[in-house]
């Protein structure tokens, strides 16, 4: 997650993230660390934007399809992994076992299209989850990518070329969720 407005100035830091047991760790910024520390090469972080804080931080994901999506990181509340067990498929609806509650889930796609995830007994799925008026959901993906920044904001369904890879700019919301089929 981005830093706060407040500590946005500290270079040190390039944001914060939730640990799987609940706390905040804040990550450390390795370019602006070498920088600090005189280390020769130090600027070409910067020269890439990647500290740029006006920019916008989005996460790219390898969708089931094969295909890539990009999400804006300040709409993600946490990413898991989750078992296939974890996942149970009721009345055309998936949920999974998820801290001690029901989690509804669903593939991320783009808008418009349909994504079939084979559950493998033996792997581990990561699980995009956001917040919504109080209630979590979660969007299954077949593999996190990356980080990047950008310095406008994208809108959603944009289609932008990222890391060499035409890549759909999807909105986290409960209306996005495509059919979940196992």
């Amino acid at each position: 997650k981005p830093l706060s407005e407040r500590l946005r100035g500290l270079e040190l830091f390039a944001g914060a993230t939730l640990l799987g047991d609940g706390r905040v760790s804040l990550i450390l910024d390795v370019p602006a660390l070498a920088r600090r520390a005189g280390i020769q090469g130090a600027e070409e972080g910067q020269a890439a934007g990647r500290n740029d804080a006006s920019g916008h931080s989005l996460l790219l994901v390898e969708l089931c399809g094969g295909g890539r999506a990009a999400v804006p990181l300040d709409r993600i509340g946490r990413i898991d992994e989750l078992p296939a067990g974890a996942f149970e498929h009721r009345a055309g609806q998936t949920a999974a076992r998820w801290h001690g509650q029901v989690l509804p889930v669903a593939p991320l796609a783009p808008a418009g299209e349909t994504c079939v995830v084979p559950l493998e007994a033996d792997r581990l799925y990561p699980v995009i989850v956001a917040e919504t008026a109080g209630k979590h959901f979660g969007w299954v993906v077949d593999a996190i990518a990356d980080v990047v920044e950008i310095h406008s904001a994208p809108a959603p369904g944009e289609r932008l070329l990222l890391a060499d890879r035409i890549t759909d700019v999807v909105e986290l919301t409960p209306a996005c969720t495509t059919q979940f089929v196992v």
